[in-house]
């Protein structure tokens, strides 16, 4: 310790090594470990841990024990230069869930110079809940809130705030698109949300589904179409200010049987087996079933309803 420090050239910044045992104890190594500056040119560093500026730059100042070591950073600046402030970028800044900010931290100094510190600082954000910080000051939106970004070098530190806004809708999309039906068919229509983090996903609740003609098709709360008539129509989504249409075209057949595939399977314990319909009809023509999940049921249930 100190984790970062920073002194003018000629200046000296005393360091020291705290040994973290297994039982919990710790201990002053300060006087044990090995010394060593990544550039003496910069900084030299004794055998107590005393550093040494001598010419503006950073260092690394490393403590060695045995296997285990840790390092510091030293920053050296001209002889009556002193650091008096840090400035962060971006200041107050809202970012949404699941993005990165890279954030940057300038030094003030005595002598109206400034330099850039982003390598340097201690980064920190004060709920990680809400959004992380690495060493280069990236900042990671976790979750919606607040939280504050702090950069310190020695005494001198600052924070700005950071606001994590949810991801909102950019689109939505309606599947099936331009079907063909016979009359007297069930389908399901889904709505999906494409969100501004680049996510997406299947609405359930909140959408409001419209049919353009209910004398070709009819739908309900869920986006389950029924065919009553030969025409076309348009089936719409609406959540908020997004919606998005699909065309549906009902031909002049009836529906006249459904024929269940495979019939007669086996399969093992544990394991799936997927089923087809296919619809006959009146004018010899023959479609697949794509109606709803709910209309499917067991030979157990309908025996069981008689």
């Amino acid at each position: 310790t100190p984790g970062n420090a920073s002194v003018a050239a000629s200046s000296t910044q005393q360091f020291s090594a705290t040994g973290k045992y297994s039982d919990g104890s710790s201990k002053d190594l300060t006087s044990s470990v090995l010394w060593s500056s990544s550039d003496t040119s910069v900084a030299s560093v004794n055998n107590a841990g005393l550093a040494t500026g001598v010419v503006v730059g950073v260092v690394t100042v490393t403590a060695q024990f045995g296997a285990m070591q840790d390092g510091a950073t030293l920053n050296v600046t001209n002889a009556g230069t002193n650091l008096t402030g840090i400035t962060l970028s971006p200041a107050a800044a809202s970012v949404p869930v699941n993005t990165t900010q890279q954030f940057t931290a300038t030094g003030n100094y005595s002598d109206g110079s400034s330099r850039d510190l982003t390598a340097l600082v201690t980064w920190g954000s004060s709920s990680t809940a809400v959004a992380t910080v690495d060493a280069n000051g990236l900042v990671t939106a976790v979750a919606a809130g607040s939280t504050n970004i702090s950069a310190t070098l020695g005494s001198i530190s600052n924070s700005t705030s950071l606001t994590v806004t949810a991801p909102t809708i950019s689109s939505i999309s309606v599947t099936p698109v331009g079907l063909t039906l016979g009359i007297g068919i069930n389908q399901q229509y889904t709505a999906t949300a494409t969100y501004s983090d680049g996510s997406s996903q299947d609405l359930v609740n909140g959408v409001t589904w419209t049919s353009s003609t209910t004398s070709v098709a009819t739908v309900n709360n869920s986006g389950l179409v029924t065919t009553v008539g030969a025409g076309t129509t348009t089936i719409t989504a609406t959540v908020g200010s997004f919606s998005d249409s699909s065309t549906l075209t009902v031909v002049a057949a009836h529906l006249l049987s459904i024929a269940v595939s495979p019939a007669t399977p086996s399969i093992a314990v544990g394991t799936t087996q997927q089923f087809s319909a296919v619809g006959t009809f009146d004018d010899g023509s023959t479609q697949l079933s794509q109606s709803a999940p709910q209309v499917w049921q067991r030979q157990s249930e309908l025996e069981a309803r008689q």
